[in-house]
């Protein structure tokens, strides 16, 4: 996936393994679900966390189940107009992974098969949290559309919409889950 530069605080990273990192982390939403498997195995931690306007994953299991239901709901998925920051110039011109990553990217969507116009395109910045492991520890999605709305409720809903959050994503995960494991048993 290449990178653009659209400002002068992106800069391009010298370090193959951290473009392996943004790589392997954008392919989680175009990618199949085998792949998604392998990607979070290998990139993220076993407690990592998984964050967006509408859910709140924790565990590795839990954010494989929502990158999963993610497939079940979205026929194609591209992400283009990519571009990286990252917030630690000592990891960067040493070749280590900085301590975050941020990705600033759209992705597009496409909802059915059957047609071409039933998509719809997020713009989101995407923050890595790596551990001293090197491994993904949290994952954050920030959508820069009418969904963000829902990241600033009155200080009175805060709680409940982060409770909310954190059931649906608790919830979701385990269904998408054993539903998926139901699926593989039976063909």
């Amino acid at each position: 996936m290449a990178a653009t530069s659209s400002t002068a605080s992106v800069r391009a990273w010298p370090s193959e393994r951290q473009w392996k990192v943004v790589d392997a982390v954008l392919s989680l939403y175009t990618a199949s679900r085998s792949e998604v498997s392998k990607v979070l195995l290998h990139y993220y931690s076993e407690n990592a966390t998984f964050e967006d306007p509408l859910v709140r994953a924790v565990g590795r299991e839990q954010v494989e189940g929502q990158f999963i239901a993610l497939k079940g709901m979205v026929f194609v998925a591209e992400c283009r107009e990519v571009s990286l920051r990252d917030s630690d110039t000592e990891a960067t011109e040493s070749g280590s992974l900085p301590r975050m990553i941020v990705i600033d990217f759209l992705v597009d969507y496409r909802l059915s098969r059957l047609s071409r116009r039933i998509s719809h395109s997020i713009r989101q910045t995407t923050y890595l949290e790596i551990g001293e492991d090197g491994l993904i520890e949290v994952h954050r999605d920030v959508w820069h559309n009418a969904a963000q709305l829902l990241e600033n409720l009155p200080e009175a809903l805060q709680d409940a919409y982060c409770n909310f959050r954190r059931l649906l994503g608790s919830a979701s995960s385990g269904l998408v889950l054993k539903l998926d494991h139901l699926y593989c048993n039976f063909r």
